[in-house]
């Protein structure tokens, strides 16, 4: 290359500048480009060979597995035999052992897999079980009754994610036996009230040391529990559990999770026979809860929900929660909801198609969905016609009611003549001298006592006791124009009778009404 480099300099001699030519720096630029330009065609020949190569080499490949695979489909499958030779993929087949078929084992949640044997916490999968069974629950539970639904059914949930509830290590379920029948199982989470301690203390005694389940699945389940309580309590409902820490602790220190559990409920609804008492009347006087929560369907179902679930996790019965339903509904204040459960109460006691076998919770969504749907299109709060009358003669009565405080005749009526409360209402005009005069001279209204004359003087002027205005006057008795004796006598005229129809008889027809129309709800 550097011989070409020399020939090319000596048929093209680079010219002196100044004279028009290229100089000396041109040249070696010239040369340093076309010796980059070489290079780089080299290179390309080398990429395309070592293309070429690759292609032939997969040409190869493909070539052998055609070759290989018709031999080994017409081979049973417990014969056959492939050879594979990482550096000649070319070579004719060997015998080498075939991989066999894996079956996935089926499982609801990873949790539940294996779930007779211990998860391995060294490991990362077996860590993340624990962390996802430990977990605290999704809401705070602050051991009120109206909170205990929830905190129940996230717990279930977490309980049947992470396999508490299965396998022959499950540890919320008992065997409890009552007088007369055998031991059958109890759920702790809807059955807690029917679970004895002791019961709970025995079996969870088997997973301590020295138990027969010591260092089980059991125990690991136990621990994670425990941990997903603790931490699912608010601050104060904590709180309130340390006090009775001794009921699921022992002195080693050892927590039981069942035992945890079975004090926060006790806590949580007061398990007792006087809390059944209690729930049971909740359930009797659902039609008075209704009014009280304003009709309101939602707040009313989970009312219901949490006094009838805790009364049967007590082991105790309801008579026919649907009855009770329906006796609350109809005390709804919106007559087309009214209307509606009114029919399905006639079908459910006439048996109209297959009516007759719906359940509380058919009832339950059948009153939830109306109420959505009557929300939906605005017509929430309707009132029946009689409602709708009551309303506006109840409108009249106010209307008449301010007419009367306006007319001073009437008040004077209903008042019965009293003349300080015939002008009640009315505003005031400023008392002048003459009427405070008369307020003030108390004296000419008080009768002389026994004894005393019936003529006095009073301020230089001379007065008379009149019997007739009953009064002090200067007229003499026998002067007194109301005297019957007196020449200018006349007789007070009759009282003219009452209209034929006022404001008054107007009202207390008005009341009438009111009072039949609520006899007819």
């Amino acid at each position: 290359m550097a011989d070409d480099q020399g020939e090319a300099q000596q048929q093209n001699p680079p010219t002196q500048a100044g004279g028009g030519g290229e100089g000396p720096q041109q040249a070696n630029a010239q040369a340093t480009l076309t010796a980059f330009m070489q290079q780089m065609t080299a290179m390309m020949q080398q990429l395309q060979q070592t293309n070429q190569a690759t292609v032939q080499a997969l040409q190869a490949i493909q070539a052998t597995t055609a070759t290989v695979s018709p031999a080994v489909s017409a081979v049973p499958q417990a014969q056959q035999t492939v050879t594979v030779t990482a550096t000649n993929p070319t070579q004719a087949p060997g015998p080498v052992p075939a991989t066999a078929t894996s079956t996935a084992t089926f499982c609801a949640t990873p949790s539940v897999h294996n779930i007779d044997q211990c998860m391995d916490y060294t490991t990362k999968d077996g860590a993340n079980l624990y962390k996802l069974a430990s977990a605290p629950l999704k809401t705070k539970f602050d051991l009120s009754a109206a909170n205990t639904l929830v905190f129940i059914d996230q717990l279930r949930d977490r309980a049947q994610e992470v396999g508490w509830d299965a396998g022959s290590y499950q540890i919320t379920k008992y065997n409890v036996a009552t007088a007369g029948t055998p031991a059958n199982l109890k759920d702790l989470f809807t059955q807690y009230g029917q679970i004895p301690v002791d019961t709970i203390r025995t079996e969870v005694m088997t997973w301590k040391a020295g138990g027969a389940k010591a260092n089980s699945r059991s125990t690991q389940n136990n621990m994670a529990f425990y941990k997903c309580l603790k931490d699912s309590l608010t601050d104060e409902a904590y709180l309130r559990i340390l006090p009775h820490q001794h009921e699921y602790m022992d002195q080693d220190g050892t927590y039981h999770a069942p035992l945890l559990y079975k004090t926060i409920m006790r806590l949580a609804t007061i398990d007792s026979k006087a809390t059944s008492a209690v729930l049971r009347d909740n359930l009797y006087n659902l039609d008075a809860k209704m009014v009280q929560l304003n009709s309101n369907i939602l707040e009313f179902h989970l009312y219901f929900s949490t006094n009838y679930n805790q009364l049967l996790g007590r082991g105790e019965a309801v008579d026919s929660p649907v009855h009770l339903l329906f006796k609350a509904y109809k005390a709804v204040q919106d007559s087309e909801f009214v209307r509606y459960i009114t029919q399905k109460e006639e079908e459910y006691f006439e048996d109209k198609n297959g009516a007759g076998a719906l359940t509380y919770e058919e009832l339950i969504a059948m009153a939830t969905n109306k109420y959505n749907a009557l929300i939906a299109q605005g017509r929430w709060g309707a009132k029946s016609p009689s409602e709708q009358r009551i309303v506006a003669l109840t409108s009249q009565m106010e209307t008449i009611k301010g007419d009367l405080k306006l007319s001073k005749d009437l008040i004077a009526k209903l008042k019965k003549g009293d003349p300080k409360k015939a002008v009640e209402g009315k505003k005031k005009k400023k008392e002048t001298n003459k009427e405070r005069q008369k307020r003030d001279e108390k004296w000419k209204r008080t009768p002389p006592k026994a004894g005393e004359k019936h003529t006095k003087k009073h301020n230089k002027t001379t007065y008379h006791w009149c019997p007739h205005h009953d009064a002090w006057v200067m007229h003499k008795p026998d002067e007194c124009r109301a005297n019957p004796t007196h020449p200018d006598y006349k007789a007070p005229r009759a009282t003219p009778p009452p209209p034929a129809r006022t404001q008054v008889a107007h009202a207390a027809e008005i009341m009438d009404q009111l009072a039949a129309l609520s006899m007819d709800l």
